[in-house]
This record gives C-alpha cells, structure tokens and sequence, in this order.
C-alpha cells in the first residue's frame, strides 16, 4: 500500500512587528495585520490538515519584536501542539538564532523545533519517514555559501526536505539590496544536494525551482505585503510531497495590500476628473488597499494636481499617496515667438538646446519644463537627482 504524501505549510518572512511609514496609528494597525495573516495560516494547517509547519526564516525582526508578540507566537503553536503538528524554524537574518535572543529565551511548546547551528541539522519523523534538515543563520550577516552550510543527503527511503533562509543567485528578480545576500547558492548547487524539496526564505516573492523537470524548491514570499516592493494578494504555500515529487501550491492570504497604480491624464481637464479616476480604483480592488498613485501624461499647461485627496476619495483607502509625474504639453514653437517674459526664456532655452549634445539636452528639456512651471505659478518638486551636490 503506497505511503500517504507528506502535507507541508510553507512560510517565510512574515516581519512580525516591521515598522511601517504609515499616518497616525495605521502603523500598529498594518503590524496587527500581519498577526492576523498568521493566525490565518496557522488556521490552514489546522484545516488542511497539515503534517509538518515549516517557518524559513525571519518570522520576526529581533530588533522590534515584542514580548507581547513571542507571546503570541506560543499561543498559536500551542494550537498545533494540540493536534500534534510539529513547527520546524530555520531563523534568517531578521531573526537569527543567538545565546541571549528572543529563540533562545522563549518557553516554546514541545512541538516547536527551531534549528540553532550555521551547519545543517536534522530532525527526524520515522511516522511520516520525513527527514528535515534545517541551517540557522546565527547572526545578522552570515557569510558562506548554502552548499558549505548543508551537507548533500544520500537518496533513500526517506523524504528529505531542506529549510533555510538563502539567495538564489539565477534568480532574475530579488527584491533585495545589492549586499543583501546570504547563503547564496546557483540552482545546480541545490539540486546537487539531493533533498526532494527545499523551503527557502529571504526573497519575498513566491516563486518555485525547477531542475530536472521537477520542483526541487520554492519561496513562500511574504504572506503580507511590507513595501511598494511587494504589491498584490501575497501568499503562503501548500506543499504535497508525494512518489512524482513536490506540487505547490500558492494560497492568498495577506489582508492590507500594497498596490501601486497609473492614471493616464492625457485628457483630463480639471483635478476632478484626476480625483474620479482615482476613486474609482477601490471599486476594482476589494479590502484595505495602501495604494501608490502615479498620475501620468502630458497635460494641458492648466491641468494641474494640487492640495490633497478629498476626504471622500482619500476615505476610500488605507493609505494613499499620489506622485505627480504628468508633464505639461507646452507648445514651445508659440512661446518662442511671444513677446513675454515666458517668451525670452523658451528662445534662450531653444538656442541651448541647438548647440548641446543630446545627454546635455535631455537635462535642458527638464530644466526647461521646470522653469516655465516656475513662471506658471505651478508647485515644483525636483527628483532627489536634481537636489544632489556632490
């Protein structure tokens, strides 16, 4: 009778208790919304049900996590305690495992296993025939390679599964700071090692890893959203290991979403039809939305975005931010000839534009946009590339 396949709930990078640039108390607000997208998935594993919870890495930041909060992590382990689901932490960089930090001083219940050393252990499930072998990032700035870390498992009856909190370097997209690399590894290196599936964090955007034409690996992604980075439903993983290998499956479960959008003002007349534009963007997007909106276009030299939201538009949001990037739609063959303050600027601006070389002419364009705004009377805000003197 062919053994039953292994049922995984796979997180990572949950941040409990992040700070946020957010108005007023919408800050604690966001932080309780990510305590809440955990509950939800610790919900699924009860549900499911689960066999194994697996956490790769910075399910907190140590720097700002609160008692309250590790208190809160016990609380719901003790609810998979109950129904025996063993909790398997390989701490990042966020939350690396120390002699005096927050994993080592926390009374978890019997079923939490964080793994605590920079070279891989393992932890052993003879009911599920599962091994799990897990690596600790034991500092904030861990150096090494992943294949140095963890040593390649022999193919046996055992399912062997890898948690760790590291960097695919094939990977085309990161969301991470050039130095923001630990435990890197290349895709051929992980296959090599010879686990079925491999749990990673650190990349906060789900994702799987194939080789062979199968999954060896996936990234959870952030289960709640934490920048402009991370727009959209984020989610957690579903994992089925099973005889034909890993099957994965993402399941939406973050509740205040980052989400970034464009307004096309071409046509616009007036800031009110720009402010019906943007009401009309929660009608498409159900729940809380903190929302990045980026009027564009060329405008009329009288269009102009000025003064903040309406209550009953900003009302309609979480948070909202707008970034006026329109451009206004001067004719510059008119002005020249008008005998005008704003005349004699566009001709000496023409006449530098005639003799630069095309990058000093891309910088006189915007410099010239910026000084018949001035003349205009409308609000300037340079980018931080104009404001710099070094």
């Amino acid at each position: 009778m062919p053994r039953e396949a292994i049922r995984i709930v796979h997180t990572a990078d949950v941040h409990l208790d992040a700070a946020f640039k957010l108005s007023g108390r919408k800050g604690d607000r966001k932080r309780q919304a990510i305590r809440n997208t955990f509950k939800r998935i610790v919900n699924d594993c009860l549900e499911w049900p689960a066999h194994v919870f697996i956490i790769a890495g910075d399910l907190f930041e140590e720097e700002r996590v609160a008692r309250d909060t590790m208190g809160f992590l016990a609380r719901e382990f003790e609810r998979l305690a109950a129904k025996n689901v063993p909790v398997l932490i390989a701490p990042g960089n966020h939350d690396p495992f120390t002699a005096g930090g927050r994993y080592a001083v926390t009374a978890w219940p019997k079923n939490v296993h964080v793994f605590t050393r920079a070279s891989s252990d393992v932890l052993n499930f003879p009911a599920l025939n599962l091994a799990v072998y897990g690596v600790a990032h034991t500092s904030t700035h861990t150096e090494g390679r992943l294949a140095q870390a963890v040593k390649a498992v022999k193919k046996g009856a055992e399912t062997a599964v890898l948690v760790a909190h590291a960097s695919d370097e094939s990977a085309s997209y990161t969301g991470k700071e050039a130095g923001d690399v630990w435990l890197p590894f290349k895709r051929d290196e992980l296959a090599a090692l010879g686990h079925d599936y491999a749990a990673l964090g650190h990349f906060h955007r789900a994702g799987t890893i194939e080789h062979g034409g199968r999954v060896v690996a996936a990234y959870s992604g952030a289960p709640e959203g934490l920048n402009f980075g991370e727009t959209g439903k984020r989610q957690y993983l579903r994992v089925t290991l099973g005889a034909d290998g890993a099957h994965v499956e993402p399941r939406g479960v973050s509740e205040i979403d980052f989400l970034a959008f464009d307004v096309a003002c071409d046509s616009f007349r007036t800031r009110e039809e720009f402010f019906d534009a943007v009401a009309k963007l929660v009608q498409k997007n159900a729940g809380e939305v903190i929302a990045l909106v980026n009027a564009k276009g060329r405008v009329s030299p009288g269009f102009e975005i000025s003064g903040d939201l309406p209550d009953d538009v900003r009302g309609r949001f979480f948070e909202i931010d707008v970034r006026d990037e329109t451009v206004p739609a001067y004719d510059w063959e008119a002005l020249e000839k008008e005998e005008t303050v704003r005349g004699e600027v566009a001709r000496r601006f023409a006449a530098e534009m005639k003799a630069a070389g095309e990058a000093s002419r891309a910088v006189l364009e915007k410099a010239r946009l910026y000084a018949m705004d001035a003349l205009e009377g409308r609000k300037i805000e340079l980018p931080s590339e104009v404001l710099r003197v070094d």
